[in-house]
């Protein structure tokens, strides 16, 4: 079974191995403001979704601080967020500003700095959960990794509204809001969110042969929010293609960030 930081990929032309391919991924750049983004619609529930992607990271310099994953922001004080730190250790971390007051917390693994090969990234957010601890959960590879270093609160209170699945909400993949400016240098293939699902990672990848691989989600329920974006169309990288058509547009982002590189297709 694949363990945190390790990853496994067949060789360019092993279709006979791969039952779902993922053929292109998107390359985001930290020396400009590269995002996708678009304004979020009316949610089929505010405090419940499954974000998944595949990412490669391209920047292990200590020097750097927050890249955004995900983020999603409807004013100045009000956002959510998903980052990735070089400057601690390659950890992930999750923020929530909402009401005035912010729930922030890291996870307690520093295994985010392999710049070799994609790594598969979940994030649950299920606020109405009785159980505190799983009221965000972060997988890495198919396997949980515990959240701990909370700033502010010790846990997230119950049935807090998220901001990433706001109505009117701007949500953005590979950086902030434009005020921000700290796009991730990283790949991005196969991102997936599900809009009122809380999803597992054996949803959306599986392991085969000891080798963790992408699995099709066209069966899963995308929620009025969700959205697949498989960065197929060089002249369209924001394109949903969960039959929602919640398109993003691309901002410093042109055909030549498409990459022929991905969880089963090695460039």
């Amino acid at each position: 079974m694949p363990v945190q930081g390790e990853f496994f990929q067949k060789p360019a032309g092993s279709s006979g191995f791969y039952d779902y391919q993922v053929e292109q991924s998107v390359r985001f750049e930290n020396a400009s403001t590269s995002r996708l983004y678009r304004t979020a619609g009316t949610p089929t529930n505010v405090d419940k979704y499954t974000f998944s992607t595949w990412i490669k990271f391209c920047d292990a310099d200590s020097s750097n601080s927050q890249r955004f994953i995900m983020h999603g922001q409807s004013s100045g004080n009000t956002y959510e967020g998903i980052y990735h730190s070089p400057s601690n250790d390659g950890q992930i971390r999750f923020q929530l500003q909402n009401g005035g007051t912010s729930f922030e917390t890291w996870s307690n693994v520093k295994l985010f700095r392999d710049t070799t090969g994609f790594n598969h990234i979940m994030l649950v957010y299920d606020s109405g959960n009785s159980t505190a601890a799983d009221r965000q959960q972060l997988y890495h590879n198919g396997v949980r990794v515990t959240f701990n270093d909370s700033r502010y609160s010790s846990s997230m209170s119950q049935n807090r509204d998220g901001v990433m699945n706001t109505s009117g909400a701007t949500q953005n993949i590979g950086n902030g809001d434009t005020s921000y400016g700290n796009s991730i240098d990283a790949y991005f293939a196969e991102t997936l969110f599900f809009d009122g699902q809380t999803y597992s990672p054996s949803d959306v990848t599986e392991t085969k042969n000891g080798v963790l691989i992408p699995k099709d989600p066209s069966g899963l329920t995308f929620g009025d929010n969700g959205f697949h974006l498989k960065y197929e169309n060089a002249s369209d990288l924001g394109n949903d293609s969960s039959g929602n058509n919640n398109d993003f547009t691309a901002s410093g982002l042109g055909a030549d960030h498409q990459v022929l590189d991905s969880p089963t297709f090695g460039s």
